[in-house]
């Protein structure tokens, strides 16, 4: 899909994160742009003490206990969904990137598709998985996780 095409967005959301087939944005980036991203941070999230995936409501997520820390999609168009206590601003900074619908932006939650998130600047997205993991895990599995590094 060019820059100059119209694609679909696939919202992380279903019950919490429903599918908003309706709406549709241009899409300012190539395919294959941010190939390969989603998986790198599927990865590293799987990484984590406890970490184990999922897929409720048909949505890859990742998940610590029996809580999600991170929302994975790459159907339409590369997508990550995490909760970002501390640093939101600058996640919302990024060009699309919003708070995430359903009212899980009130609590922290930001939405970022990866494709329009500058190359040089890609790797603070594996920051923002490791803050949400960390917003969401016991305090037990945080010590785990900071022994690990």
């Amino acid at each position: 899909m060019g820059s100059s095409e119209w694609g679909r967005i696939r919202f992380v959301d279903r019950s919490v994160h429903e599918v908003l087939a309706d709406e549709t944005y241009p899409t300012p980036f190539g395919v294959g742009h941010a190939g390969g991203m989603i998986e790198e941070l599927e990865e590293l999230a799987l990484s984590f003490p406890e970490a184990w995936p999922d897929e409720p409501w048909g949505d890859r997520v990742v998940k610590v206990g029996k809580k999600i820390f991170v929302f994975l999609g790459d159907t339409d168009r590369p997508v990550v969904t995490v909760k970002l206590p501390e640093s939101r601003d600058h996640a919302l900074s990024f060009p699309e990137a919003f708070p995430t619908r359903y009212g899980l932006g009130k609590h922290g939650w930001v939405t970022i598709f990866v494709d329009v998130v500058p190359e040089e600047e890609r790797d603070v997205l594996f920051d923002f998985v490791e803050e949400s993991y960390r917003a969401v895990a016991t305090k037990t599995l945080v010590k785990r996780l900071d022994a690990q590094t």
